[in-house]
């Protein structure tokens, strides 16, 4: 059975929280996931009596966890709880916000199509008078990107483990627009989301962000010349990101590690090489050359002492004999080495 968690980042919502719990709490009971789904609350440094209200409800419900973090911001909450939720072995990762813009009731589509998605995002529909920023940031992330996203950063949507956290790799641990980049990277890399529409409640904004297009028109300007940026170096990381899944995949497949297959092509680059000197006379005499290097190099490592000490003699003798009746032992590189006689 497939478990949940539901991740809700809240600073100062003691107006709003119990709310939020009592509506989303149902949603937890109805997929238990063996008893391992949970409600997770990130309080993101609230100051207010929003951590009273969340551990009192702790105590009459038992799939409700609270995790508290320094002040950081919701990008920072979010990457928080998704951590959490990932290092709890969870399955499915749900985020919604603490302000009751969102309803519970549109989620149980979501679930019932999580099989055939990487993620499923939901998308606002168009409410008089709080359109112009979501459209604005369409657009620049269109111009940025490349990317044409309905709701980029909808606090509305449903993740599959694995390429959440594969995605996570590629966010920066203080990034305050995870869901929004987040969103970019599943379309940049090609990953199966579903977008559906939900109904959200109005919220009190300020009025300053919807009606003067002069602050719009230089936020989207300065938010594209950023973007751009990160464009440049996402697209840098997913390509490094991907060749080391591919690797990991292909050593998982064949039962052969990276570093095995590295050492194998490694082996095969020799063999070529000595196939190619052989190949004539002077091959030969240069492969000879190489394997020479080779034996006085192994030789020398082994056999080497410190300049003014003399070998300890164990046995008939401690290093090389010869049918002479002499051994030879080396001194460091560069000098003569010293003959011993063995007396008759």
């Amino acid at each position: 059975m497939d478990n949940l968690f539901i991740v809700i980042p809240a600073y100062n919502e003691e107006k709003n929280i119990l709310q939020v719990l009592e509506e989303w709490y149902p949603v937890i009971r109805r997929h238990p996931g063996g008893g391992s789904s949970r409600l997770l609350v990130v309080d993101d440094g609230s100051t207010d009596g929003t951590a009273g209200i969340v551990n009192e409800y702790i105590l009459r419900h038992r799939m409700v966890t609270y995790l508290y973090k320094r002040h950081g911001g919701r990008g920072s909450a979010l990457q928080a709880g998704y951590r959490y939720a990932l290092d709890h072995g969870a399955e499915y990762i749900f985020q919604t916000n603490s302000d009751r813009q969102t309803k519970a009731a549109d989620m149980e589509p979501f679930w019932k199509s999580r099989k055939a998605f990487s993620a499923i995002q939901g998308y606002r529909k168009k409410l008089p008078g709080i359109m112009p920023v979501e459209e604005m940031e369409r657009q620049v992330i269109r111009k940025a990107f490349g990317v044409d996203l309905p709701d980029a950063d909808v606090p509305f949507r449903l993740m599959h483990w694995r390429e959440l956290r594969e995605n996570m790799l590629l966010l920066k641990p203080d990034e305050p627009l995870t869901n929004l980049l987040l969103s970019v990277i599943y379309a940049k890399r090609g990953q199966s989301v579903l977008y559906l529409p939900i109904t959200v409640r109005p919220v009190k904004r300020n009025s300053s962000r919807i009606i003067n297009k002069e602050l719009l028109t230089r936020t989207g300007k300065e938010a594209l010349l950023s973007f751009t940026d990160i464009n440049e170096e996402m697209d840098r990381n997913i390509s490094v990101l991907q060749l080391k899944l591919e690797q990991f995949r292909w050593g998982k497949r064949t039962g052969i590690s990276v570093s095995d297959r590295i050492q194998n092509g490694e082996e095969k680059r020799q063999e070529e090489e000595n196939r190619f000197l052989t190949s004539g006379i002077a091959g030969q005499r240069m492969l000879r050359k190489i394997r020479l290097k080779k034996q006085f190099k192994r030789w020398s490592s082994g056999t080497a002492r410190t300049y003014g000490e003399k070998p300890q003699k164990t046995g008939f003798f401690h290093r090389r004999r010869k049918s002479s009746g002499k051994a030879a032992v080396t001194k460091p590189h560069g000098e003569q080495p010293q003959v011993w006689i063995r007396r008759k």
